[in-house]
């Protein structure tokens, strides 16, 4: 329009020249907005699942607990991006996502003061995949990553009980952190480097 908006080409009007009311390759939506017709079937199917396992061991003068964690993550999403019976453009991704996690720590007690010791370790490993594939072109985009990332840690804290209301608290966290990233993209309509 005169504002420089889109505005809705009317049912009844052949703006491409394929059909009244269609696209610009001939397919016109049903009056009902509801409803549309696809040339493929969306999909998206995700599990999970992970397990935490919690063990506090106590010794004479302290106690020992390590948390032990994993987590399993698989994705996979498709869908027609052109929401046409036509073959112009559908999407898919997947995921597979891996993570590890132990925190092994002791902590004791000695009079009015408390402490405790520990380390904390993590480990995730992803891999993503994404298929672009605009089929009206013959054309194929598909970008590939892998992401792996460490972590570790070791900390301590002090807990001083000056009476039945006040404790002071002070404590110390050194991490250390450590990520790899890979990525790599590749385009049918694009030739490869020799």
């Amino acid at each position: 329009n005169a504002d420089g908006l889109g505005v809705f080409v009317p049912r009844n009007v052949d703006y491409y020249g394929t059909c009244p009311g269609c696209d610009p390759f001939g397919y016109r939506e049903p009056a009902n907005r509801l409803t549309g017709a696809y040339d493929r079937r969306g999909l998206f199917d995700r599990s999970y699942g992970g397990l935490t396992v919690n063990y506090t061991q106590p010794f004479d003068g302290f106690n020992l607990t390590s948390i032990t964690n994993i987590q399993v993550l698989r994705k996979r999403y498709g869908e027609d991006s052109d929401a046409s019976p036509n073959p112009i453009f559908i999407y898919d991704t997947h995921q597979y996502l891996l993570q590890e996690s132990q925190e092994t720590r002791l902590d004791g007690q000695v009079g009015h003061l408390h402490w405790t010791a520990g380390v904390y370790l993590l480990d995730i490993n992803s891999r993503n995949n994404y298929d672009a594939n605009v089929l009206v072109a013959g054309e194929n985009i598909a970008y590939n990553t892998k992401t792996n990332t460490y972590s570790a840690a070791g900390f301590g804290q002090l807990e001083y009980a000056l009476s039945d209301q006040f404790t002071v608290i002070g404590g110390l966290r050194y991490s250390w952190d450590h990520k790899k990233y890979w990525y790599t993209t590749t385009d049918s309509l694009i030739p490869a480097n020799d």
